[in-house]
């Protein structure tokens, strides 16, 4: 595990990183996991691996399969299926449709086989399963047939189903024969047996609700063009209406809250913007701090030269530069704790805080990148680094990467396997065929990566 010469701003120490994390890690053309210091927790022997996870499960590839490992580095799914939909299930579950063959299976979060891969299509019931009820299914063994109701046992409860929907609450709207009735997946009952040409929920329009008369009513169905009422205690009350409307009425206008949004223009663009000033002037510009609040600086201009005037300790000697871009953080202020300064044809990332160059590397040109939130993408001759503004003032969360790359790739913002939800972002170049994740840390996730 090698390091880059650059500079990565971390003055927080080793317990930054007191969780632990799964960061991809490359050995030659083979994949697995190692922990932020580069220390191997899941030996390299995957095609590839996914950089982020659900519920403590990892995708892994390996001869154009996929499997799951959990964060033992176990393989709870071996690599050997077509493509795995995954299912998160609240904060603590986890399952996985399986494809392999053309045929569809189904597994819970420790891989075990809950339906084999043999049906054609598999629908789980959304019957609160997160609290670990039966869990039950629609089916189908062949792509043109009908569809089944079974249990995980695979018990069967109804079949010749032709269509479902509104799986809620444990209530599911079942199509049989032509017909539709609601069927309780809780107590295996028709609570209203499959007689209607359509059921659906009681609703109208927005800004509508039901008549007083009908505030108790949770569904309608209709037959022969008929409007018929379903209560929430599932008694059925016939109508000759056949048109909803009659049992809703428009809300009054002191029903409702009035909601007034202000909309303020901000320009959410990320943008520097270059100083211009007269020989022998200056100007003072407001600054965004640390607390929120604005603090004032001084940037001079003398004998061709650029430099700031900050009233801080940290200013012993001045420094003099080509030119000054400011990053804009709204209208009226900047932010006060990085420039872009131009010294003999080249940028640096100036810290004005500290009164230093973040790096003694400098690059030609820089952009924004899109739907990177303070990501900056700089270049220098054919080569590419990165500099990363944190959405927070602490400048030691702050990350440069020496414009030593090909291309760059995509940034991953990973979190730490366990339950306090803390971060480690790695960014992901390439050099010729080579894919290397860098670390937020500076390091290398990859055993041959040149220093």
């Amino acid at each position: 595990m090698k390091f880059l010469y650059s500079l990565v701003l971390l003055l927080t120490g080793l317990h930054f990183y007191a969780q632990d994390y799964f960061v991809p890690y490359r050995k030659g053309k083979l994949w697995g996991y190692a922990d932020v210091n580069g220390k191997v927790k899941v030996t390299p022997v995957y095609d590839s691996v996914s950089f982020t996870y659900y519920n403590f499960r990892w995708k892994v590839f390996k001869n154009k399969k996929v499997g799951v490992i959990n964060q033992k580095g176990e393989e709870v799914l071996k690599p050997e299926y077509d493509s795995i939909f995954e299912k998160p299930v609240h904060s603590r579950y986890h399952e996985f449709i399986l494809y392999k063959n053309g045929k569809m299976g189904f597994a819970n979060w420790l891989g075990e086989l809950v339906l084999p891969v043999t049906f054609a299509d598999i629908i789980k019931v959304e019957d609160e399963s997160f609290n670990r009820l039966e869990l039950k299914f629609f089916v189908k063994n062949e792509p043109y047939s009908h569809y089944k109701l079974i249990d995980e046992a695979k018990n069967q409860w109804l079949d010749s189903i032709q269509d479902f929907n509104q799986m809620r609450e444990g209530f599911c709207h079942i199509k049989q024969n032509q017909k539709w009735g609601i069927y309780s997946v809780l107590t295996k009952q028709w609570k209203i047996k499959p007689t209607y040409d359509s059921i659906a929920v009681f609703d109208y329009l927005d800004f509508y609700k039901p008549k007083s008369d009908y505030k108790d009513v949770q569904y309608f169905a209709i037959k022969n063009g008929f409007i018929y009422l379903i209560s929430n205690k599932w008694v059925v009350v016939p109508t000759k209406e056949t048109s909803l409307k009659y049992f809703f009425e428009e809300f009054k206008n002191e029903e409702y809250d009035e909601v007034v949004s202000h909309l303020v223009d901000v320009n959410d663009t990320e943008v520097f913007e270059e100083i211009q000033l007269e020989e022998n002037d200056n100007k003072v510009f407001s600054f965004q701090a640390e607390n929120g609040s604005v603090k004032k600086i001084k940037i001079n201009k003398q004998k061709g030269k650029y430099s700031f005037q900050v009233n801080t300790s940290n200013q012993k000697k001045e420094m003099f530069f080509d030119a000054i871009q400011l990053f804009r953080k709204d209208e009226e202020s900047f932010d006060s704790r990085y420039a872009l300064v131009k010294k003999n044809e080249k940028w640096f990332v100036f810290s004005i805080v500290n009164n230093v160059l973040v790096s003694t590397i400098g690059f030609q040109s820089f952009t924004f990148l899109p739907n990177k939130r303070g990501l900056l993408l700089i270049k220098n001759k054919n080569k590419v680094g990165l500099f990363k503004f944190e959405n927070t003032f602490h400048e030691e969360l702050s990350v440069f990467i020496a414009p030593t790359y090909d291309e760059f790739i995509e940034s991953y913002k990973l979190q730490s396997i366990d339950h306090n939800y803390n971060c480690f972002n790695v960014y992901l170049f390439k050099n010729k065929s080579e894919m290397i994740p860098v670390g937020e840390n500076n390091l290398l996730f990859s055993s041959d990566a040149k220093e």
